[in-house]
Formats: structure tokens, C-alpha cells, sequence
């Protein structure tokens, strides 16, 4: 049981809370410093909360709203005056918050270990014995209601290791949303993605990364336009994956999307797979940004070719930059594909070698974002070209310019055939 007392003193104006918990004072304190956790119990059941900043410094912000019926919602802020890592922090009423005098002018959050796990203090500073008195039975009744699921959420963690990788975006939730959860959406940025729905809800995704490679992922919750998650199998023998998506307004307009990739283990065995997970999502997330900047909502059509490549991945890289005369081209630059190749031009957007990435953002041979890089599979180096092609003509030229790439890519880059789809 996680309330272990809660205690109104009107001599100082305040009211404690405590909560025993049969875990580490470390694992306790991190459920309350990451926003994404903390969500998941701060607030009551039927009005979850929702931090859309969380900026866990002194002087920072953290800026949340709960869930009302009817599509409304409360927004409130706290302003951070003390953090001091795993034992203690402190927060203000923010400014911007509803005026209101009965609501608490701050609290402290203080953790310590005990014989049986850890203990978490959390005392309330009001402004006057009236406004505890209005304010303290519903929020006592909020507390029993919301306090249990930090339980649910220790419980559910153990073991849990988590990856997060996120990107700030124009958009409304909504425009935002169709991009990250539609089948047309995903496909016009990441990999083609078909959902399936049964009685009007997703219940599974399918994403085809490459021939062969198409994975259908039970989706396990549904909340638009805020969030999705869906749990797939894991790599070589893994535990399954969980895959959490979050669309977040942002105060000064558009949103901030957050991937996380978690698996349950009692070792770190798979710690090295997470983290090639978490630093693959980058430069998506760049052409998703590119996507809703200049081709929100159009028709989309993707067009995927890979090719192995003789030489380690930097060798790799090198065969793909003079291939495609991208040696020298900086960010913000004017590029075009040599004589030899497809017709392909546009703007360098990034360019990178850690990881090896390129990303363009074309006018040639119609309205398109390109992206190439390097990986390796098994020991043998890849190069791939993602050219995701826009507008009402975008799948006709995807079918006339795939074999066109394919047997570009298979004379110029390739030791055997290049795959193309």
C-alpha cells in the first residue's frame, strides 16, 4: 500500500504525504524526475496528466495539463527552486497559472531509504488555513486515487530498460499525429506502415523496412492524438520491445514527438541493441521535420534501394559520396546528382559521419526529401537511398525511377545486386 499517512498541520499551513515503496530510494526518485513516468500517476485515473516541458534544473519549468471531460483540459506549471538528485527537490506555483488562491504555493519531495525499500515525503505549502480547508479534501481524494498507480508503475518496471530519442516539429496535436500514427503518414517520412483496425481502433501495425523484413506489432494502447505504444518481437532472441509514441504541444507552438524503446531484462545483455535502436531515430526524425515543414499531408511514395558495398563502413561511405558527388557538400549547400546518375537535386540539409548520413531536401526531379547512409549488417557494409517522393504524381514516379536506381546502384556501389522496392 503506497499512502502511508497524510497529515494536515494548520499551524504551518501545510499538508504531508507519505508513501513506502518496496523499491530503491534511486528507482523511487526516477519515477518522479522523468516526466514520461511521472505522467502515469500524477493525476487521477479518469484525468491523466500529460508534461508537455519538464525542465528538471533550478529556475526550470515544468509545464503539464490533466485530461477534463469533453476534450477540456487544466494546465498548470511548477518553477523548480531546489533538485538535488535522488534525495530531495522543491517546486513554486508557477507563473501563468490560474489565479487562484487556494491553490498550494509549493511542495517538497524528499526520498530516503528504508529497511524495506524507500520512502518519499511530500509536503504541501498552502497560503492560508482557508484555502486548505477548500482545497484538502479533494485533493486528498485525488491523492488515494492517483497514488496507487505509482504502485502499478514500480511494479510494471522492474527490470524495465529505456531508450528515449525525441524532436520538436511543426504542426497542431492533430497534424502532428496523422504523421506519427496513419499508415500514409508514417510511410511519408519513415518506412511504409499499414495499421488494422477493428472496430474503428488500431490493432496492429506492420512496418516493412526491407523485402522480407515487415514485422506485424500488436498495438497495446491508443490514446490519440497523444500517444500510442505497440510491443513486438525482440532481435536474436531479445525480450519483446515496447515502442511508446507521444505527441506533445509545445507552449510557443507545434509539438515535440518522443519515441522510447524498453525492454523488461535482468541484465544488461541487451543494453548495446537499445542503444543502436535509440541512435537510428535521429535521422528519421530529421526528415519528419522536413516532412511537416514543407509537405504536410501530401501524397506520398517511398522509394527504397540498398545495395552491399565492398570495405568497412567509412570505406563504404566514401564509394557512396563519390558515387553521388557528394564530397565536399556542406549543410545548406546547392547539390545534384553527377551526369551518370539519376536525375536527383535539392539542398543539403545534414550531412554527417556519425553516423554516416545525408539528408536533401529536392526539387529535382519533382518535390522529394533523399536521404542516404551506411550500415552494416552482419559484418557486410549497406548503402541505402531513401528518396520519399510527394505530391498527386509521386506514385508514378516512384515505379518508373525504382529500376532506374536499382541498376544504378547495383553498376556503380554494389559487389552483387542491388534490392530496390
Amino acid at each position: 500500500m503506497p499512502l502511508t499517512s497524510i497529515t494536515q498541520d494548520p499551524a504551518t499551513l501545510t499538508l504531508t504525504v507519505v508513501g513506502d515503496f518496496p523499491v530503491p530510494q534511486r528507482r523511487l526518485w526516477d519515477a518522479f524526475a522523468d516526466p514520461r513516468q511521472l505522467e502515469r500517476f500524477w493525476g487521477p485515473p479518469d484525468y491523466p496528466a500529460t508534461f508537455t516541458h519538464h525542465d528538471f534544473t533550478v529556475g526550470g519549468r515544468a509545464e503539464y495539463f490533466l485530461a477534463l471531460p469533453d476534450n477540456q483540459k487544466w494546465e498548470g506549471s511548477w518553477k523548480f527552486t531546489a533538485v538535488e538528485p535522488i534525495a530531495y527537490f522543491a517546486a513554486d506555483d508557477g507563473d501563468g497559472n490560474v489565479g487562484d488562491d487556494a491553490m498550494p504555493a509549493g511542495m517538497t519531495f524528499a526520498f530516503a531509504t528504508t529497511p524495506s525499500g524507500a520512502r518519499v515525503t511530500i509536503v504541501t505549502q498552502f497560503s492560508s488555513v482557508e484555502a486548505m480547508a477548500q482545497t484538502i479534501p479533494g485533493m486528498e481524494l485525488g491523492l488515494r486515487a492517483a497514488l496507487p498507480q505509482l504502485d502499478a508503475l514500480l511494479a510494471d518496471s522492474a527490470g524495465r530498460r529505456t531508450v528515449e530519442v525525441s524532436v520538436e516539429v511543426p504542426g497542431t496535436p492533430e497534424e502532428v499525429w496523422q504523421a506519427v500514427a496513419t499508415g500514409p503518414g508514417i510511410s511519408a517520412w519513415f518506412v511504409p506502415a499499414t495499421f488494422e483496425e477493428a472496430e474503428g481502433t488500431p490493432v496492429t501495425v506492420q512496418f516493412s523496412f526491407a523485402p522480407g523484413m515487415a514485422p506485424i506489432v500488436p498495438i497495446t494502447a491508443w490514446e490519440p492524438p497523444h500517444m500510442f505504444a505497440a510491443q513486438g518481437e525482440g532481435w536474436g532472441g531479445s525480450p519483446p520491445i515496447t515502442t511508446t509514441w507521444r505527441v506533445e504541444p509545445l507552449s510557443e507552438g507545434g509539438c515535440r514527438v518522443r519515441v522510447d524503446n524498453s525492454i523488461v531484462a535482468d541484465s544488461d545483455a541487451w543494453d548495446a541493441q537499445l542503444q543502436a535502436t535509440a541512435l537510428g531515430w535521429p535521422g528519421f526524425f530529421r526528415t519528419l521535420r522536413l516532412y511537416l515543414t514543407h509537405f504536410r499531408g501530401q501524397p506520398a511514395a517511398l522509394l527504397q534501394c540498398v545495395a552491399p558495398v565492398p570495405g568497412n563502413e567509412a570505406e563504404a561511405w566514401a564509394t557512396l559520396m563519390s558515387a553521388m558527388g557528394m564530397h565536399g557538400v556542406r549543410t545548406g549547400e546547392a547539390w545534384s546528382a553527377p551526369a551518370d546518375a539519376p536525375n536527383l537535386g535539392g539542398t543539403m540539409e545534414h550531412i554527417t559521419e556519425d553516423p554516416y548520413d545525408a539528408l536533401l531536401l529536392c526539387t529535382e526531379p519533382g518535390p522529394c526529401i533523399a536521404a542516404a547512409g551506411v550500415f552494416s549488417v552482419d559484418g557486410q557494409s549497406m548503402a541505402a537511398l531513401n528518396i520519399y517522393h510527394y505530391g498527386d504524381d509521386a506514385d508514378a514516379t516512384v515505379a518508373r525511377m525504382a529500376p532506374v536506381w536499382q541498376a544504378w546502384m547495383r553498376e556503380r556501389l554494389s559487389v552483387s545486386e542491388a534490392i530496390a522496392s
